[in-house]
This record gives structure tokens, C-alpha cells and sequence, in this order.
């Protein structure tokens, strides 16, 4: 029974060590300018028919994705619908770390778009 405690005894002190990190350190990400690349890119984000107008927009927030790190910024703004009429709509917008968006949908309750603090939108 010692003997056991003394073949386990190394790898539990192992344990209790600071490992070091091999890991590269990797760089904070930095907040992409999503005001400035929404703003370029709106008239070619929602068709010519939606006439997007009365736009706000939320704060960017943080996102873990399967591609990695990503943001979503809420965008709320009155649009015209395909089948008529108009209305105020939410979408969540993602931005990649190459400050490119590479998605766009109508927010879902999982966007976490309800919550957030909108700003009028300056067109570019």
C-alpha cells in the first residue's frame, strides 16, 4: 500500500505546479469601427424596395462563433416588406476579425437585440 502512495505522490505534486503557458499570447481583439462599416455598406445590406430609414444602432458586442471571433452589432430601422406596408425590424449584423460582415438576418431572441441601447445611424 506505500508503495502505491509513492508511485502517485510525483504526479500529484505535478499538479499542484505552475505549468508554463506554451500557447502563443494572443493580442486583445480591438473593436472593429462597426458605425463607420455599417454606415459604408447600409444601401447594399437591405435591397433598394426596403428603404431603410429611421436607423439606429446598438453597441458592438463580443461574439465566439465556429469561425472564431466575431461581432454583432443590432441594427433597428423602419423598411418597406415585400408584401406591402412597412414596419420597424431588427437585424443582427456580423462583423468578422477582417472588418468584413459576413452575415445579416432578422435579430432572433438568442441576438440578445431586445436588451441593447440603439443610436441614431449618420449615413455615410
Amino acid at each position: 500500500m506505500m508503495r502505491r502512495r509513492i508511485v502517485w505522490l510525483p504526479f500529484v505534486l505535478a499538479g499542484c505546479a505552475p505549468v508554463p503557458t506554451l500557447l502563443p499570447q494572443q493580442q486583445p481583439d480591438i473593436e472593429p469601427p462597426y458605425r463607420r462599416i455599417i454606415a459604408e455598406r447600409l444601401d447594399t445590406l437591405f435591397s433598394q424596395d426596403a428603404q431603410m430609414r429611421a436607423v439606429s444602432i446598438s453597441g458592438v458586442r463580443r461574439i465566439a462563433s465556429f469561425v472564431g471571433v466575431e461581432w454583432r452589432v443590432c441594427l433597428r430601422g423602419t423598411a418597406n416588406s415585400i408584401a406591402g406596408g412597412s414596419g420597424v425590424r431588427t437585424y443582427a449584423i456580423f462583423i468578422n476579425k477582417r472588418n468584413e460582415i459576413v452575415d445579416r438576418r432578422l435579430a432572433e431572441p438568442k441576438d440578445g437585440c431586445d436588451q441593447e441601447h440603439f443610436e441614431p445611424l449618420a449615413r455615410a
